[in-house]
């Protein structure tokens, strides 16, 4: 649901400074050699005894000599280890292909990043890490904790800050009296920042170790220039010395001096300041089981390449004439996945979402947990208290025989492969059960969940908003960034804003990404969606709810 690009841009400054501190790193693997193979098709990707448990035949990229082949590897998002949440499991295929862990921790499969290819790679609680292909980087494995430390929240509680730097400090190349880095926290500050020094700190260092240096070296050439005086008969050599030993004098005192007077008008211009990257909290993301999942619909879940083949189709079927659309859509909304469930009340992003500020005003969780209001209604700042460290847990009362499904139905949530939002007043839609109605048909949540009906629900829907902004008198471009962010907040919220400011909301700026990328590479319409960095929910908060909202856009009215 996040992510988020300035946070990604200050990372990637922090990579490439380390990437000159750190030291090489050698990778040696006793493996069997499915994960890391070249395939075609998830059904390449087998065990020895012919299963495929835990694996996926991904696409390669990073613009590196290996973008556009494909490669088996672990699937961070594979139903039957991820039983109920993405962020929890013990990944058997990192197991199957490397053994146990040395380190006595517990693997676990990690959505793939630049540092990987792109591709999912095995990570131990403890900190282990193996990759499908040798990395591009020596050192992407110590890259990778610091990138996991920051983005990841599940890996920021089992990769050890003081672990990081201490193997920042083992591994400098160039080492300076004095320098020893802080050891990085894995808490925010009150501003949601998170505060990486090391860049700060080495800078500092250096610039003290050069004053240091250089009064060292005027003093070293006072003495030379008085020696020259001493041995000098007189005349114009002395005088020359005595010049220079006055000028070796003012430029200390430059030196010296500058240093006190900034620091007296204002100590923070000496200090070099910590890199601050704004943290956005990943909105959880719930994979049902692939026992759950068939329990509902009736089928198995379809791998991920297949759901994008699926998404084509279904976007042909609905009219849409241009294939990206619905490929963008996939891997924005579930990156795939059939059986994923979207909870809107943990949407922890400083965004208007309605369904979060009623479940933090609530004080109560599904469980029927209690926990303190971050603030009362009046109060409230969606920027400041959305944030809040407070999740509510119908994940684990989630059942797939009850009729409402264990979900609390207090709070929107975003159903099946396009995330389709099935809102409150909709718990009782269909017969009773939770369901949205589109188009003349009632869709139950066991639809959404089933690919073939949630993907044409999304296709035709996503055709409609094409049709409502075109009739507001938007054209190409505009056009189709109107239309994702109508596909995430409601055609009726078009009318609201401009396409200055949609074009610099996070989610059509992600979009635009993904949809600009399958246009470049058409190629990738062949492979599988690409996982999403966060989840964004629909946006469900009350200033859409009007009249200016389409009444035939079901994702933006209840």
């Amino acid at each position: 649901m996040r992510q988020n690009t300035k946070k990604i841009i200050g990372a990637a400054n922090l990579l490439v400074v380390l990437l000159l501190m750190l030291a090489p790193t050698s990778y040696v693997y006793a493996r069997t050699g499915v994960i890391g193979k070249q395939c075609n098709s998830d059904r390449d990707c087998k065990w020895a005894d012919g299963t495929s448990t835990g694996l996926n035949c991904e696409t390669a990229g990073n613009n590196s000599a290996q973008a556009g082949k494909k490669y088996c590897d672990c699937n961070e998002l594979d139903p039957s280890v991820y039983n109920v949440k993405i962020s929890v499991n013990k990944s058997e295929s990192c197991e199957r292909e490397f053994g146990k862990t040395t380190d006595g921790g517990t693997w676990k499969c990690v959505d793939g990043a630049y540092a990987t290819y792109d591709l999912d790679y095995c990570v131990s609680t403890r900190g282990q890490t193996e990759f499908p292909i040798e990395p591009p980087d020596r050192n992407a494995s110590d890259i990778k904790k610091i990138v996991d430390m920051i983005f990841d929240v599940d890996a920021a509680g089992k990769i050890t800050a003081s672990d990081i730097t201490k193997d920042i400090n083992d591994r400098l190349q160039i080492t300076i009296p004095g320098l020893n880095f802080s050891t990085l926290s894995s808490e925010t500050d009150s501003k949601g920042y998170l505060r990486i020094p090391w860049i700060g700190e080495y800078l500092a260092a250096v610039y003290k170790y050069a004053m240091v240096a250089a009064s060292i070296l005027a003093v070293v050439m006072i003495i030379i220039e008085g020696t020259k005086i001493i041995l000098s008969a007189g005349g114009e050599m002395k005088m020359s010395g005595y010049k220079r030993i006055g000028q070796i004098a003012i430029g200390l005192v430059i030196l010296w001096g500058s240093y006190a007077i900034m620091y007296n008008i204002n100590p923070e211009l000496v200090n070099f300041k910590a890199l601050k990257v704004k943290y956005i909290e990943p909105i959880p993301l719930q994979i049902i089981s692939t026992a759950e999942y068939e329990a509902i619909t009736g089928s198995a879940p379809l791998a991920k390449g297949a759901a994008l083949q699926a998404a084509i189709k279904a976007g042909k079927a609905a009219g849409l004439d241009d294939d990206c659309y619905m490929a963008t859509v996939l891997s924005m909304e579930s990156g795939g996945n059939p059986g994923a469930i979207g909870h809107d009340e943990n949407a922890a992003i400083p965004a208007p979402i309605g369904s979060r500020k009623k479940f933090l005003l609530s004080g109560l969780k599904k469980t029927g947990a209690k926990f303190s209001p971050p603030a009362t209604d009046m109060e409230y700042e969606y920027k400041r208290h959305n944030q809040t460290k407070i999740y509510n847990d119908d994940d684990k009362t989630f059942n797939a025989t009850a009729s409402d499904y264990g979900l609390d139905w207090r709070f929107s949530h975003g159903i099946g492969l396009g995330q389709i939002t099935i809102f409150p007043n909709e718990k009782t839609k269909c017969g009773g059960r939770p369901g949205k109605m589109f188009d003349g048909t009632c869709y139950t949540l066991g639809d959404l969940l089933t690919a073939e009906k949630n993907l044409l629900y999304s296709a035709k829907l996503f055709k409609q908003n094409l049709n409502s902004v075109e009739s507001y008198g938007l054209r190409d471009i505009n056009k189709i960034m109107a239309a994702f962010y109508a596909y995430n907040a409601g055609a009726g919220a078009v009318k609201k804003t401009t396409i200055p400011n949609i074009s610099k909301m996070h989610y059509v700026q992600k979009a635009m990404q993904y949809y600009n990328g399958c246009k470049a590479n058409p190629a990738q319409l062949r492979g599988e969606p690409l996982d999403p960095t966060e989840i964004i929910p629909k946006t469900d908060d009350e200033h859409f709810k009007t009249d200016a909202c389409d009444p035939t856009i079901q994702s933006c009215s209840e």
